[in-house]
């Protein structure tokens, strides 16, 4: 008895997460047909929604009943506000979604392809307006997004290619000062030659050093850990 409570409790809970995931208008919601009438994009539990690719749920008509916008055959895609392929209602038909789509602003514009049995349901007549929440992607997200996986692509490559090389290089910044410098006698430790300077600059030497096999080994290890770190990062 108390699984049962337990039970419809959970459903009377999770009842509302599950048939309000429409983002239609309840107010900006009807579309005009020249046979069917009226449609109502955001009837209740039509659950209506418009996804990055597709649009999903169900329109109402008063003279045509329900009309499934992701029939089994069928579909409406989305295309970044592009609209194409097939609603479908029993005293419809197919209805062809192409030449209908969604502005910047969420709005529905254009009109569905004619049929004898569904007429034209139109978005753009001057009672009509059907909105939405949704809104096209940016395309700047996207190239960023494009252009990190390039990134993470090439550097295995770019790092094989530096740890393998003969040498590497150190770099170490010092400040010069205001007095004449000369450049260093031939000694064991080798360093660039430092050019006589007047003011207070910061200039970079270098020296070659060179990497043990040991350090390399090392390196080839620990890389694809820390490049998966970053990935893992990145993702979430």
């Amino acid at each position: 008895m108390k699984r049962r409570f337990y039970i419809l409790a959970l459903s009377i809970f999770l009842l509302p997460l599950i048939t309000h995931a429409s983002n239609i208008s309840t107010t900006d919601k009807y579309a005009w047909s020249d046979v069917l009438g009226w449609v109502n994009f955001s009837p209740t539990n039509g659950n209506v929604e418009v996804t990055d690719t597709r649009v999903t749920g169900y329109v109402w008509s008063t003279n045509a009943g329900w009309i499934n916008l992701q029939p089994t055959k069928g579909g409406i895609s989305n295309n970044r506000g592009v609209l194409s392929g097939y609603a479908w209602g029993e005293s419809t038909g197919y209805i062809d979604f192409t030449g209908v789509s969604i502005d910047s602003s969420g709005r529905f514009t254009g009109q569905t392809v004619s049929t004898a049995l569904a007429g034209t349901i139109t978005f753009s007549c001057a009672k009509c307006n059907v909105n939405t929440t949704w809104r096209i992607p940016s395309t700047t997200s996207s190239s960023r997004s494009g252009s990190r996986v390039l990134y993470y692509l090439q550097q295995p490559f770019t790092f094989l290619s530096n740890i393998f090389s003969t040498n590497k290089t150190n770099t170490e910044t010092v400040q010069i000062d205001s007095v004449q410098l000369t450049t260093p006698d031939t000694s064991t430790t080798t360093r660039p030659i430092i050019s006589t300077s007047t003011k207070n600059t910061i200039e970079t030497m270098q020296e070659p050093v060179k990497q043990t096999f040991f350090k390399k080994v090392l390196n080839v290890i620990t890389y694809p850990l820390t490049l998966l770190w970053r990935v893992v990062r990145w993702i979430f």
